[in-house]
């Protein structure tokens, strides 16, 4: 009702999308409010409670990721890009917060890749991996890691290998199966890149970890891994037989 009200009143305006209904005030009304948070005093307590709020958002967005089909992905965390934007914003500020900018930067480190925006991930995961010292928390550390393996993937092997080496470390550590599999997928796919000798070794490994997961996503993952190194060995039909594989369960799990 109140909100209801607002819209009567052309306070806020309505934006309907793919995913849930969403609200926004005006201009006008958003500078206003503003304004007067500014007299109170108040706006430092509430810009660092937005940031909270978006971290505890975005630390789901990697295992969104692995469970729903792109499109689904895109229309539950595109909508709040800008306000990710704010949050980080915040955090790398003089008010800020170290460890919420890690965060930040490592959960949506996918939600950047999704909408390819590299150039704007690189340059933030740059500057969340400054922030890192021992007493950082290993899981954020290694999420940061994940984020810039998977932000450089293709396009950076070595440094795609460096941040996958240290992640796979970190989940190997942390004792998260999950997480370590598709660490070491993001290794051996590169080192197959490389025309390394040790990528079958660990795509080998990761196969079982995003296997068990149940999850077509990882599982088609771990196929695409084993067919590249097949490919990679002079083994065409058994790459085939891999590739065929990751195509049906990319299908399934509604990969573009």
């Amino acid at each position: 009702e109140c909100l209801a009200g607002l819209c009567d009143k052309s306070l806020v305006v309505v934006d309907p999308g793919e995913g849930d209904v969403r609200y926004r005030l005006l201009e006008s009304a958003r500078a206003y409010a503003l304004e007067r948070l500014s007299d109170a005093g108040e706006t430092a307590a509430v810009t660092r409670r937005h940031a909270l709020h978006y971290r505890r958002f975005f630390a789901a967005c990697f295992d969104d990721w692995t469970l729903l089909s792109d499109a689904a992905f895109r229309a539950r965390y595109a909508p709040d890009l800008d306000n990710l934007r704010t949050a980080i914003a915040w955090s790398f500020g003089p008010d800020g917060d170290s460890e919420v900018a890690i965060a930040l930067v490592g959960s949506a480190g996918q939600l950047w890749v999704s909408l390819s925006l590299y150039a704007e991930a690189e340059r933030l995961a740059q500057r969340a991996l400054e922030l890192v010292v021992p007493a950082t928390p290993p899981a954020l550390e290694a999420d940061l890691w994940s984020a810039v393996a998977r932000i450089y993937g293709q396009r950076n092997q070595q440094a795609t290998i460096r941040a996958a080496r240290r992640e796979a470390e970190l989940y190997r550590g942390l004792a998260d199966p999950l997480r370590l599999g598709c660490a070491l997928h993001a290794l051996g796919v590169a080192h197959a890149a490389e025309r390394d000798e040790e990528a079958e070794a660990v795509l080998c490994e990761a196969r079982p970890l995003l296997t068990r997961t149940g999850r077509p996503r990882l599982r088609a993952m771990a196929h695409s891994g084993m067919a590249m190194a097949h490919a990679a060995h002079g083994r065409p039909d058994d790459a085939m037989r891999e590739t065929q594989a990751m195509l049906e369960l990319w299908r399934v799990a509604g990969a573009e």
